[in-house]
């Protein structure tokens, strides 16, 4: 050793010493856990079985254009399956699940009332993924056990997670189902319905048909011949198409069941996961001050330079260059996206950074009161539009969502001042919101407000744009017993007549697309017929009977 040289220190017990003169290699990154190991029994065939007729009935009951009670009935045997296997299996239902399946429950039925036509699609999407969110808080497997800050996450394991990584649980299931297991000292039973057999018969369920449907149409004596054997059952490829279809949606179904009884999660363990989170550093709140004191000054800027125009609404004027729908239109959209900033910039602020961080809330305070003044000036300028000019779909649903921004903006506010669950209390809310949103049947209640306001001189003309909607189609009779105008009963006229076609299209699935508003419809034409109001009758025109 040469002098000045400070010794080496040894390396610990059970590790190598670093090679001199050779930076020391980082430390491996801990291996990612191992997919639990499922061991399937007799029950989850059972029930995998029963998840192959639950997708079938899956792509018969649920459809986007003729949305009505068949969606009910679905979410219902949903119910029931979930349930059923939960109990059956040992796995629930966990208590805290029951207030999201009567919800869920409750959702559903508004198909079988009847859902406006431009919400069927988000309705549908909502009401996919409160299914999904449900499963999984009947077999208790969210993160922390109920609604809280793990919400993302919980929901993503919902809807993808969870049943893509058990998308091969179905086949393993039905072969547990069939697997023989003998007791101890006996003999195996010869069985006739042994897995080649079910297998043989199922691949020629698969192959028969398509087959002879082909061959079908390339030979008439052939087809004749198939008559002769089978009568009137006519052979059509639609029922082996569905089928084929169903089986993926099978899969999906029962890898998100049984992977809701298994806990089968493809990343960390929840709870490591949640210790993890509360271990991580938050930044400083200079990462959000900077931000949120620039876009301050910018509204403040902005406001005092914009004043006639923002505050003019609320001396019930109209700026010079504008008309009552540009005025107030543009002003919505402007709210919006200045809402959705001022909110991602708040859940970020609340998400990322110290708690204990000086002056948080008093920038988030200004910043929710800049985004209050906005709401109340839009809101203002959409009522002065109402008072001028009546309802109409889209500016209820505008109200809808500045309603919505408001509310999370004070409970954001209120968070920074007296801690709320503020996950659970937005997404409770918004689930609360929705479900108002689809119950509410705009165009009867447009049609209504604007033929009262224009008979009392409170608007200046009356449309009857809102009345396409089967829902419409009680109020149009009764407008059109009350006016006295040619053009206004030629127009109920008219848009019963497109209402009627509307719910005959809806009529050619008849349990898929019925629907309550349906039923009260046709009997109020049909009524508004027979009292020689209109000169054809509701049934006689749309072909239902």
């Amino acid at each position: 050793m040469q002098p000045n040289q400070q010794p080496r220190p040894a390396a610990p017990a059970g590790q190598p010493a670093a090679c001199a003169g050779r930076p020391q290699q980082p430390a491996a990154l801990p291996p990612a856990p191992p997919r639990p190991i499922v061991s399937l029994d007799k029950k989850d065939g059972i029930f995998a079985l029963v998840t192959l007729v639950l997708g079938y009935l899956f792509l018969r009951l649920i459809s986007l254009f003729f949305a009505g009670a068949g969606i009910s009935l679905f979410t219902l045997c949903y119910l029931l399956v979930v349930l059923l296997y939960a109990r059956r299996t040992g796995r629930g239902p966990a208590r805290a699940s029951w207030g999201w399946g009567g919800f869920l429950l409750l959702f559903s039925l508004l198909f079988l009332k009847g859902v406006p036509d431009a919400l069927t699609l988000p309705a549908l999407v909502f009401l996919c993924a409160l299914a999904a969110y449900w499963t999984l808080a009947v077999f208790g497997v969210r993160i922390g056990g109920r609604l809280d800050g793990n919400f993302a996450v919980d929901l993503f394991n919902a809807l993808l997670r969870v049943p893509f990584s058990g998308f091969d649980l179905l086949p393993r299931a039905v072969a547990a189902l069939l697997r023989q297991t003998p007791g101890s000292g006996e003999k195996p039973k010869k069985k006739l319905l042994t897995p080649e057999v079910l297998l043989g018969g199922l691949l020629t369920l698969l192959l028969l048909p398509p087959v002879l449907l082909l061959l079908a149409q390339a030979d008439e004596g052939f087809t004749r011949a198939l008559r002769l054997l089978f009568g009137q059952i006519q052979i059509s490829p639609d029922l082996f198409v569905w089928i084929v279809l169903s089986i993926p949606v099978s899969l999906y179904f029962f890898g998100l069941f049984a992977g809701g009884r298994y806990r089968l999660h493809l990343g960390p363990d929840p709870a490591q996961r949640e210790k993890a989170r509360q271990k991580r550093q938050p930044f400083g709140f200079a990462v959000a001050a900077i931000p949120t004191g620039a876009l301050l000054v910018v509204y403040l800027l902005f406001l005092v330079a914009q004043l006639p125009y923002f505050f003019s609404a609320f001396a019930g004027l109209l700026p010079a260059g504008f008309t009552y729908a540009g005025y107030a239109r543009r002003g919505f959209f402007e709210l919006i996206f200045v809402a959705a900033i001022n909110l991602g910039l708040l859940l970020f602020a609340k998400c990322c950074t110290q708690k204990s961080a000086r002056g948080r809330k008093l920038l988030s305070a200004l910043l929710c009161g800049a985004t209050l003044l906005l709401l109340v000036t839009a809101a203002r300028k959409l009522l002065l539009y109402i008072g001028m000019l009546g309802l109409t779909r889209l500016r209820i649903w505008a109200g809808w969502a500045m309603l919505l921004v408001a509310v999370t903006t004070l409970l954001f506010l209120l968070d920074e001042f007296h801690p709320l669950p503020l996950m659970r209390v937005v997404v409770l809310f918004f689930c609360g919101w929705f479900f108002l949103l689809c119950a509410v049947r705009t165009e009867p209640l447009t049609l209504r407000y604007n033929y009262t306001a224009w008979r009392a001189g409170e608007i200046e003309e009356f449309d009857l744009c809102q009345g396409e909607d089967v829902s419409a189609i009680p109020v149009l009779c009764e407008i059109l017993r009350d006016a006295d105008e040619d053009w206004i009963r030629q127009g109920c006229t008219e848009r019963i007549w497109q209402g009627a076609e509307n719910l005959k299209l809806k009529q050619s699935r008849p349990l898929v697309g019925f629907t309550l508003e349906g039923m009260v419809a046709m009997q109020s034409a049909d009524q508004a017929a027979a009292d020689g109001l209109m000169d054809w009758g509701f049934t006689e025109q749309t072909g239902t009977e």
